[in-house]
């Protein structure tokens, strides 16, 4: 057990001296008492386990780009192409308490790829109607329908949006709660 870790991580904020060993723990704090060895030891099991949590962070600091490599990758590959980057460093490296994470944001990329796949319908049914010169009203129709259904879906991502937040806010309050 490494006691000064262990004290700054149970007892910030605290007065104290050590050198290495519990019995030459001086407690200088008015306010709180000195732990015993045993809360130092359990203290000691919980920061270890605090630390094997969130050593997901650490990985995942040292995976992603420096700032100015973020935005480069932002300029050559668009926000699609970063998230992705970003999405890939999440994967590989994974919040244990938020097994929903990868699907919340694999979420978000389906919706934009149904966006993109619609709006490329679209493209193709305007260059058809462009190119020939006599369209049929069963196209106008099928465009129009089309045009329709982008305009409504894209009218809903924010609520989409919304649904997905309110779903990750409520696993976060579990997560904390647990």
């Amino acid at each position: 057990m490494d006691i000064t870790q262990v004290l700054i991580f149970k007892y910030p904020g605290t007065e104290w001296r050590v050198n290495e060993t519990y019995e030459s723990l001086e407690w200088l704090d008015k306010e709180v008492e000195k732990p015993t060895f045993e809360e130092l030891q359990q203290a000691w099991d919980q920061y270890l386990l605090e630390k094997e949590r969130n050593k997901y962070k650490e990985l995942r600091a040292a995976a992603y780009p420096a700032i100015q490599d973020q935005l480069d990758l932002i300029y050559h590959n668009g926000i699609e192409g970063w998230a992705k980057h970003i999405l890939n460093v999440k994967k590989k490296y994974p919040n244990p308490a938020k097994k929903t994470e990868e699907r919340t944001l694999m979420s978000n990329f389906q919706v934009h790829d149904e966006i993109t796949a619609l709006n490329a319908k679209i493209d193709a049914l305007e260059k058809k109607i462009s190119t020939t010169q006599h369209s049929s009203y069963v196209e106008m129709g099928d465009i129009k329908n089309a045009m329709c259904a982008i305009k409504g879906f894209m009218m809903e991502i924010p609520n989409i949006q919304k649904t997905l937040g309110d779903i990750q806010s409520q696993l976060d309050k579990s997560t904390r709660e647990q």
